[in-house]
Formats: C-alpha cells, structure tokens, sequence
C-alpha cells in the first residue's frame, strides 16, 4: 500500500467524519506535497481499518509475519477500544500493557482483543526493514492523524 492508498482512506474518513458531523469536506488540491488531514482518535481506528483491508486487498504477497520482537504497533498508536488492564486503552507511545516481556501480543487470538489490534496486519509498507522503522512509521502516522489540541 503506497501513500496515495493511505491518503484515500484518510479522505474517507475525513469525509466520513464530516458527514457525521454535520459539515461539507472540502476537497483539498493536490499540488505534489503531502497533505496530512488531523483525526480524531476514534477516525484514526477507522484509517487504520482501512489500512489494514488495503493491504489485504493486494494480495498475499504484501502481508508478512508478524516480525519477532518488534511490538511497534503496540506501543506507537493511541488506542481508545478498553483493553484488559487498561480500560481507557492507551494514549499513543505508551506500551500496551498486554505487550509481552518479547515484544509479543498477550491477547493474540483472544476474543478480548481489541478489534482495531485484530484488524490490523503487518506489511511491509507499514513495518519497513526492521523494528525502528516500523515504529517510525507508525509514529509519524500517530502524529500525522492527531487532532490539534
């Protein structure tokens, strides 16, 4: 998935977001420089999603493994869904209490897993080479889709 797939679901969800509140989306030109829509915690679920379909969409060959030991996507995005231990969820750079000691999902598989943990799946567009890269990336789009406040 390229940034182009990433800036649609952003505009879908802005879309959606505007919709819902009330107000017209305004279509902003693209002039070649990126532009980075601010989201609402729970927008920031819905562009995940549609991340994680995206990817799906392409193929199998996108989709990797879980990398051993990374855990970037637990610890760099803001997850408002209640997690076991952190009814809350948890605000973005803070690591999931259900991390393991190696970097590992202790809820994997379980039915009390956040359902925006289960829909998302690694690739490497969102993962790159290696564990910093990952969490880099997700940091960015953390940052990229936080509200002002």
């Amino acid at each position: 998935m390229g940034t182009n797939d990433l800036r649609a679901a952003i505009t879908v969800v802005k879309r959606s977001s505007a919709s819902i509140m009330g107000k017209h989306a305004s279509n902003t030109p693209n002039s070649g420089t990126e532009i980075i829509v601010k989201l609402s915690i729970t927008d920031w679920h819905a562009v995940m999603q549609c991340f994680a379909k995206a990817v799906a969409r392409k193929g199998k060959q996108n989709i990797m493994e879980c990398r051993v030991g990374c855990g970037a996507c637990c610890i760099a995005p803001s997850i408002s869904s209640p997690i076991p231990g952190m009814p809350n969820g948890k605000p973005a750079g803070v690591r999931c209490i259900q991390l393991s000691d190696t970097n590992r999902c202790k809820l994997f598989g379980k039915p009390e897993r956040p359902s925006v943990c289960n829909a998302l799946r690694p690739s490497q567009e969102m993962c790159g080479h290696n564990a910093q890269q990952a969490l880099a990336h997700l940091i960015h789009l953390e940052r990229a889709t936080t509200p002002n406040t």
